[in-house]
């Protein structure tokens, strides 16, 4: 592997484990099938950006509740608008990228995002200091 990936996967590793334990402040859906969330404290007075941000573009990703999918990108848009708002408030439990069959998001008060590994999509986690763009299926750094 070269080592500008290693750097990178590192680099994502450190910002996995940081971002653990954050409460969700701010969470919405994009064009579908978008999905973005704001962890940890807000770092500005409007609330709209958070000490992480976590987007997840082009996954058919589900959204579950206590093992039950609630929501999913073409459900109605009613559906996938109210199950994103639950995130808001709980805490970044786990997340697992790039682990096969599927990568895993779970949150408190059992609520968890699940996404075939099958799909090509793109993950965006921003910081105030620095940004990991990547896709999922080659897991190829985009920045």
């Amino acid at each position: 592997m070269p080592t500008e990936n290693r750097i990178n996967q590192q680099k994502l590793n450190s910002l996995l484990a940081d971002m653990k334990g954050k409460k969700c402040f701010r969470s919405w859906d994009g064009v579908p099938p978008a999905i973005f969330f704001e962890l940890g404290n807000p770092i500005d007075k409007g609330r709209r950006q958070g000490e992480f941000s976590l987007c997840i573009m082009g996954a058919l990703w589900k959204i579950q509740k206590d093992q039950k999918t609630i929501a999913r990108p073409n459900l109605e848009k009613e559906q996938v608008i109210g199950a994103i708002k639950l995130f808001e408030s709980e805490v970044l439990e786990q997340i697992e990228i790039c682990k096969l069959p599927e990568d895993i998001i779970r949150f408190s008060n059992g609520l968890k995002i699940t996404i075939d590994r099958n799909d090509s999509y793109e993950w965006s986690i921003v910081t105030p200091t620095q940004e990991v763009i990547f896709t999922s299926n080659n897991f190829n750094f985009i920045k």
